[in-house]
């Protein structure tokens, strides 16, 4: 990751250039932290139907959040160990172990990082339950071992549970304060302790334990968790409810049953401390522990492949592979695809999809041009075509019949081209049997910008953005990070929730496929409008693109400009800072337009296609100097259920595409 997505796009320098972050766009967006945790908050239960998912907790901070920061520490399978405990006749002395009775588990607690320091991967949550006993009564004491000798004492306790037959004793311990005072300490006890019972009974008890880490990175403090992320709004006044999206894409989330424990660190700002301690200093505001359970093991994996990327995925015993493609584009020469398993499998052509309402991946055909897998040298399945490639879309089909209860496959996908890419002009692009939503594509220094407007479950507008380099010279398959964007007053902070991929079909058609939070989705898409010359001086100026405000970064607006319409999407946040977007519409071509403009309800991304309901909220006035620089005022009040205002009277500068155009 190279820096803040929308840094990269709305802070820069001059106009018509994506650049490098400017130093006032930096400014007070980094933070040490004082060591003043946050108690931790209600142990949740959650379950899952599937390695990938999306859920959202109602929460509220004690303390005001600014610049809201959240973390999500990896997901971790707890180690399970039995033991057989008898009575212990002096309860009230469970450390003298010989006499209580009681059994002992020492528990790693291990650091992390790079040898350059790049990042650090910290233990942080002791999580500790007597899942099942059939003692009248147990009780569970955890400490952290500082003094390294491996015997409990009272001086290092932590935390105690106890529960009655057929309950759950359990212990969530912050380990930060602990950690902090005996940085040299490498492992946590559990005794496990029988106060009621039979004297010689030995009472099965058995115990789950797992020290959840966070991985950051020192120099941004933002998580490097590549298989969960957490989301929430960008500013938040003390006491006041909102709702923390927490996602996962676990390839090993994946036996029925299995539960796996997690946490989630909310802070006022963001974190920055250069230090092996970085993830010590994480949950001023509130830390959130909880257990993902997988409840169901039937369903397929999906997995959507682009030119030089690899995937990890877990396939089950009698679980088929059916819906992991790759779309291949009309000038691929080669198609090349390669898994970390030994397992065969098969590449099967369909044709493009078409249009549709829905956004779900359908499953490989049963029949269609095959070509199997044949193993490598040194392990490992190929399938290479370099003769007679058809486009469409290759679905990568493997069942795993046959094989052992797990099959971790790690697929790499390679395209070649031949020739020039299909033309994809800058502009709106969107599915017409799922209108309401869809994409701005624009480039500029190298770089291809996608600006999606779609909506969240609740049908109220959200928006994110993607940003890498752009396509090489005849390279028709795009991919990049997917970014979602809060604004905290002065700034913006980013997450990465996703990627998208775009692969050119024809002359301004593409196919998006796209992972956000968890959930894949795929449609075609075509032009639905593009800009062209209007007359301010001469040369004529090409005002289609984005612009944004120097003086005040992190908001913005796509034009597409002709001299008959002018069309507006509006990049903004509502009083929580939760990304927001709003559109206009004008007429013929002025230097000056004044429109009203419109907040609309719709469908999310993997919701069923409704149709639009939009609303007048306010108005704004753009007016032009030139091609690259002009000015933006404006007044929106945000309907319900959104709240806020947006006003602002700005300066603009132009960031992407031409400045002028012939006339």
């Amino acid at each position: 990751m190279t820096g803040p997505i929308a840094r990269l796009v709305w802070c820069a320098a001059a106009a018509g250039a994506i650049s490098t972050p400017a130093a006032f766009c930096m400014a007070s967006a980094l933070h040490v932290a004082p060591a003043v945790i946050a108690p931790l908050s209600s142990f949740r239960e959650l379950d899952t139907a599937d390695e990938k998912g999306l859920v959202q907790m109602d929460t509220v901070s004690a303390i005001a959040l600014p610049k809201a920061s959240f973390t999500a520490a990896e997901l971790t399978d707890p180690d399970r160990s039995q033991y057989g405990v008898q009575l212990d006749p002096a309860p009230d002395n469970p450390f003298d172990i010989g006499q209580s009775k009681a059994a002992l588990k020492l528990i790693p607690v291990t650091y992390g990082g790079d040898v350059f320091f790049t990042y650090s991967r910290v233990p942080r949550i002791a999580v500790v339950e007597a899942a099942s006993s059939t003692a009248p009564e147990v009780r569970v004491h955890v400490g952290l071992d500082s003094n390294g000798d491996g015997v409990p004492q009272p001086s290092e306790l932590l935390c105690e549970a106890q529960a009655d037959a057929g309950q759950t004793a359990r212990c969530v311990t912050d380990l930060a304060q602990a950690l902090s005072a005996s940085p040299e300490a490498t492992q946590a006890w559990v005794l496990i302790d029988v106060p009621q019972g039979s004297p010689n009974t030995a009472y099965a008890v058995t115990l789950d334990t797992a020290v959840l880490h966070v991985e950051v990175a020192t120099l941004t403090g933002h998580s490097t968790n590549q298989y969960q992320t957490v989301t929430g709004p960008g500013q938040i006044s003390a006491e006041t409810p909102f709702s923390l999206r927490f996602s996962w894409h676990d390839p090993y989330l994946q036996r029925q049953g299995q539960r796996s424990f997690g946490a989630i660190f909310v802070d006022p700002e963001p974190v920055l401390d250069v230090s092996a301690s970085l993830g010590l200093t994480l949950g001023q505001a509130e830390i959130v522990p909880f257990a993902l359970t997988r409840t169901d093991s039937s369903d397929d994996v999906v997995l959507i492949g682009a030119s030089d990327t690899r995937n990890d995925m877990l396939i089950r015993k009698n679980q088929p592979l059916r819906h992991a493609f790759i779309d291949v584009p009309p000038n691929a020469a080669t198609l090349r695809i390669e898994a970390g398993s030994a397992s065969p499998f098969f590449l099967i052509r369909a044709d493009f999809p078409q249009p549709t309402s829905a956004t779900e991946i359908a499953a490989a055909p049963q029949r269609g041009a095959m070509f199997r897998s044949a193993l490598v040298p040194g392990g490992g399945q190929r399938v290479l075509i370099d003769n007679g490639l058809e486009p469409g879309r290759w679905y990568i089909v493997m069942s795993s019949d046959g094989v052992a209860e797990e099959n971790y496959a790690s697929f790499a996908t390679y395209l070649t081209y031949a020739g020039d890419a299909p033309t994809l002009a800058p502009g709106a692009y969107f599915n017409p049997a799922r209108a309401g939503h869809g994409i701005f594509v624009s480039q500029a220094s190298g770089q291809q910008l996608v600006d999606w407007y779609t909506y969240l479950e609740d049908g109220t507008p959200t928006w994110y953005i993607a940003q890498n380099i752009a396509p090489a010279v005849g390279a028709s398959s795009w991919t990049s990070p997917l970014y979602r964007v809060t604004w905290h007053g002065d700034g913006t902070s980013y997450d990465q929730i996703g990627f998208v991929v775009l692969t050119s079909t024809g002359t301004n058609t593409l196919i998006f496929s796209w992972n956000l939070e968890g959930t894949y989705g795929s449609e075609p898409f075509q032009l639905l409008a593009t800009g062209s010359c209007v007359g301010i001086g001469s040369p004529h100026a090409a005002v289609s693109g984005m612009w944004f405000p120097p003086a005040q970064a992190g908001y913005g607006f796509d034009v597409v400009a002709t001299s008959d319409v002018q069309f507006f999407a509006l990049y903004i946040y509502d009083r929580l800072g939760v990304p927001r977007w709003a559109v206009g519409q004008s007429g013929t071509f002025a230097t000056q337009t004044a429109l009203p403009i419109l907040q609309s309800i719709g469908f999310c991304p993997s919701c069923a296609f409704t149709q639009l309901t939009s609303t007048t909220i306010g108005s704004m006035v753009v007016s032009y100097a030139d091609g690259v620089s002009g000015h933006l005022s404006s007044y929106f009040q945000f309907n319900a259920p959104l709240g806020g205002t947006w006003t602002v009277d700005q300066q603009i500068a132009k960031l992407t595409g031409p400045a002028t155009c012939a006339d």
